[in-house]
């Protein structure tokens, strides 16, 4: 039985063809004699037995996808329609046989299931009678229609079906040229006496033990060219051995000759890092860090040690239990094997010769755990209003990271290290490498990634600035690193911080340069500059010391840029139909986790998936940030080509579209969409019942019932429900900014304007009555039908609601049927327990799994205001020192102001792992 269990899918269908072959050999009889010792098996089973034998074939029909239930369920027809008369009969006597044996109360039972069971039956083919009699009478336009909707909704089922199974394929297939780890959709199978070079080739094989190439390398093999992003081009990534590979993160660090001072801020919810403030590159002499490591004569071989900028400072960079002879072990390893540690040497008299010799006891796990108490309970440095006089922050290039510190108990200071031979052990010893160094610019600091990151590149070699035959761009670069199958480099906060931020320097230099060079569209030479003082004004007015940074994604100037190409959409395609944003809902998405575990060589089922803590979800995701980032970017484009753009049309036929993806203060990617579609019909008087069909048959506002279509009760009641909180009161004078609770009405209701020539002093009464029933409705819902209040009543009806506040029914239809301006209101049909249900999209809810909402769009007022404020979007703060610095400016050196546009723009600026 555990061999059976053990066996791979390779082995099962094998061996059953082994033992059909064989059957098909035997004779009549012998098939006769096997069949009979087969029914006498069954018979002999123990209850216990059938009921395992039950249960088991039950999982794997639930595990079964619709596709293969169907197959399975038309061959069991296909079966019984074959079956001969006497296996039919055989069959009844079974039945018989088994009711005989019944007791009486049993039989009693299966009796009244079976009257039942009729009884529906009768029913169902009454109703199915009904229905058919209706369809007769229908004109064959209305058949064909009908038979259209039942086709898309056909369509619809299969396509999320496909997605879901399409997004369960992780990033797993590994490039046997880059070494990159990519989805199915990027590779095909290598097949190498195809390409005229065959020395490009590093192959590793993928998790299904199959070669793979992916198709941009592909591409260029083809064409006899080497790929830029071929390991072979001097990108290879070394082994990181044992003794580099145990090292913590402050061990890291002690071992580094560059150390980059940054702030890391842990985000809300998915405990998320964020970099906040600036990058600052500096050279530290590791051995003179090392050789003040003291001597802990407790035996523990743990010291405590808290890194610092300025050993002054009550803050602390970094605040965690350090093993010494590790680091000395880690520092002779790259001093024998890294060239650029030749020069360094290690002095042993203040270190215990048991470390050196790495001969020294260590305690109990439980001791080392209550020592090595890092990454947890962390300070923000900026707590230390001292270190805003930092020497450092001039010299800070920027950028914007968390600065996690341990808060560990309050063991004595040993402040500048006095004394160390005779420290006890619990002394927190504090160190400051880099105090009195001069920062050095990361983009002139020709091996800074080496020299930073010794455990990445333990033999010193294959930086981003090292020589290749073929040029290879820091983007390409850094895109190899982090989608490398090792996954060291995506597992490292430090390294993607100082990836995004050699990336975006080089973008920002090479706008600069560009800058300087150009005056509205035109090339400046020096000589003009000199002999025309207004070019450097033309500039300034024309804001080049601000528009430089259009490249910079995230930059004020990128989203103006964006925002001018979408409202130029906008006048050339008319008003869009749609404006629809998607969460990431990732701490919720069990095949996310599977994709994580089975990176680390794990595979976890989806029960342990829904076993899993809040805490064991945010550590998971955050061991790699860029498989969470990547995963949400294949799943929003497989859900547009799986689901949106094909011919089930969930929310219409798309045309065209503008995405915009931003990140939230969690960390986690958010969606936003223009979407234009081509069978939407405009809305006008004439027009507005078709317009209302329309939009009903797209978008929900509703609970739906629990015994129907419990799934999507499910998902609405997880995602769509809205539950106020500060952000609903962001701005002033507004009590709620989503209009939460919305109105109920069991139709949807188009409310139409006031006529124009009416009387503005009647119009306005009417507005002023209509405000206050409105009001009052608006404040009851709040009270009574808002799930989050103790207030809540769940029985309460619309007359309810109404009589409580005096107001008649009639009344508040005509309140919400009109419009507060010069335009169409419209508002969702909604019951009254779904005031507080966001707008949704079935196929949205269902396929993507997230908080959806699909708002309909009919003028040009909201539609220009839609991608205002949301399309350009941007950090206030990046934005308003930008404005600030440009303004104070003005008669400042081009060059330097720009400089000084880049690094306020850099330090305002909010950056996510």
């Amino acid at each position: 039985m555990n061999y059976r269990k053990t066996m791979n899918k390779g082995q099962k269908p094998k061996i059953l063809q082994n033992k059909r072959t064989k059957y098909n050999e035997m004779d009549q009889s012998k098939k006769e004699e096997l069949l009979t010792t087969n029914m006498n098996y069954r018979e002999t089973m123990s209850k216990e037995q059938k009921q395992k034998i039950l249960e088991n074939k039950r999982i794997k029909y639930e595990e079964m996808d619709q596709s293969r239930r169907e197959e399975l369920l038309t061959k069991n027809i296909n079966y019984r329609k074959t079956m001969s008369k006497e296996q039919k009969r055989k069959t009844q006597e079974n039945k018989r046989a088994k009711y005989e044996a019944m007791d009486q109360s049993k039989k009693e039972e299966l009796l009244s299931k079976n009257m039942n069971y009729k009884e529906t039956i009768r029913k169902e083919q009454k109703l199915l009678e009904n229905t058919r009699a209706k369809y007769q009478e229908v004109d064959i336009s209305k058949k064909k229609e009908l038979k259209e909707k039942r086709m898309e909704k056909k369509s619809q089922i299969h396509d999320i079906e496909k997605f879901k199974k399409q997004i369960k394929s992780g990033p797993f297939y590994i490039c046997c040229v880059c070494n990159r780890t990519l989805y199915k959709k990027s590779v095909v199978i290598l097949q190498k006496n195809k390409y005229p070079r065959q020395d490009c080739f590093v192959l590793q094989c993928s998790f299904d033990g199959k070669n793979y190439i992916c198709k941009t390398c592909h591409a260029k093999l083809l064409k006899g060219q080497q790929p830029c992003q071929a390991v072979v081009n001097n990108s290879f990534v070394d082994e990181t051995p044992t003794e580099l590979a145990a090292l913590e993160k402050l061990e890291q660090i002690l071992i580094a000759q560059r150390i980059v001072f940054e702030k890391i801020v842990i985000m809300p919810k998915g405990q998320q890092r964020k970099i906040k403030g600036a990058i600052c590159n500096v050279p530290v002499e590791c051995s003179q860090t090392c050789n003040v490591l003291p001597r802990p004569p407790d035996r523990s071989g743990i010291i405590l040690l808290k890194l610092k900028r300025k050993l002054q400072f009550r803050g602390h960079v970094y605040f965690q239990a350090v093993r010494p002879q590790f680091v000395i072990s880690a520092l002779n390893w790259l001093i024998a094997n890294n060239p650029l540690y030749r020069n360094i040497e290690i002095q042993c008299d203040n270190i215990s010769p048991e470390l050196t010799n790495l001969n020294c006891p260590v305690t109990d796990q439980e001791s080392i755990d209550e020592h090595l108490q890092t990454n947890v309970n962390r300070e923000l440095l900026n707590e230390d209003t001292e270190e805003q006089d930092d020497p450092l922050n001039e010299h800070r290039s920027a950028a914007t990271e968390t600065c996690l510190q341990s808060i560990l108990p309050n063991y004595p200071v040993n402040v500048g290290n006095r004394n160390c031979d005779n420290s006890t052990g619990r002394e927190v010893i504090n160190i400051a490498p880099g105090e009195g160094k001069h920062p050095v610019s990361l983009m002139t600091d020709k091996l800074c990634e080496e020299l930073l990151f010794p455990v990445l590149f333990p033999k010193g070699r294959f930086g981003y600035t090292v020589e290749r035959d073929i040029k290879l761009s820091p983007i390409k670069y850094f895109n190899a690193r982090l989608f490398h199958f090792s996954g060291k480099f995506a597992t490292n906060p430090e390294y993607l911080f100082f990836a995004q931020f050699i990336m975006e320097q080089k973008k920002i230099s090479d706008s600069i340069n560009k800058a300087l060079k150009k005056i509205h569209g035109h090339s400046v030479t020096a000589s003009q500059v000199k002999s025309n003082s207004q070019a450097f004004q033309n500039l300034l007015l024309q804001d080049q010391a601000y528009l430089f940074l259009r490249q910079i994604p995230g930059s004020p100037p990128f989203w103006q840029k964006f925002m001018y190409e979408v409202v130029a959409m906008v006048k050339q395609l008319g008003i869009r139909t749609w404006f629809m944003t998607l969460s990431c809902a990732d701490l919720r998405w069990p095949e996310l986790f599977q994709i994580i575990a089975r990176t680390k060589g794990n595979n976890i089922t989806t029960e342990e998936v829904e076993a899993l803590s809040y805490h064991e979800r945010c550590s998971m995701l955050n061991l790699n940030p860029v498989i969470v980032a990547k995963h949400f970017q294949y799943r929003v484009k497989t859900f547009f080509r799986d689901v949106w753009l094909t011919n089930a049309n969930p929310i219409g036929k798309i045309v065209y579209y503008a995405l915009r993806i931003e990140f939230q203060m969690r960390g986690s990617p958010h969606l936003h969409a223009l979407i234009w579609t081509s069978d939407c019909p405009d809305l006008t008087n004439d027009t507005k019942d078709a317009y209302i069909d329309y939009i009903d048959q797209h978008v929900q506002a509703y609970l739906p019932d629990k015994e129907t279509d419990p799934q999507l009760y499910d998902l609405v009641k997880t995602y769509q429900t809205h539950n106020h909180s500060k952000t609903c009161r962001k701005y002033k004078n507004v009590t709620y900014r989503f209009n939460f609770g919305q109105f109920f009405t069991d139709r949807t209701i188009v409310a139409e304007p006031l006529a124009e020539d009416m009387n503005e002093e009647i119009k306005s009464n009417i507005l002023t009555r209509r405000k206050e029933i409105l009001s009052k409705v608006k404040q009851k819902i709040d009270d009574v039908l808002n799930p989050s209040k103790p207030t809540y009543d769940p029985h309460a009806t619309p007359t309810d609601i109404l009589n409580d506040i005096d107001i008649t029914e009639q009344d508040y239809q005509w309140a919400i049927s009109l419009s507060p301006d010069s335009d169409y209101e419209l508002h969702l049909k909604r019951p009254i327990d779904s005031c507080f249900i966001n707008n949704y999209f079935i196929a949205g809810l269902k396929g993507f799994a997230a908080n959806v909402d699909l708002q309909p769009v009919f003028n040009h007022y909201k539609c220009i205001t839609y991608v205002c404020s949301y399309f350009t979007k941007d950090e206030t703060e990046c934005s308003q020192a930008i404005i600030n610095a440009e303004k104070e400016a003005k008669e400042a050196n081009l060059n330097i102001l720009l400089k000084i546009v880049l690094d306020l723009g850099r330090n305002n600026k909010n950056l996510t792992s």
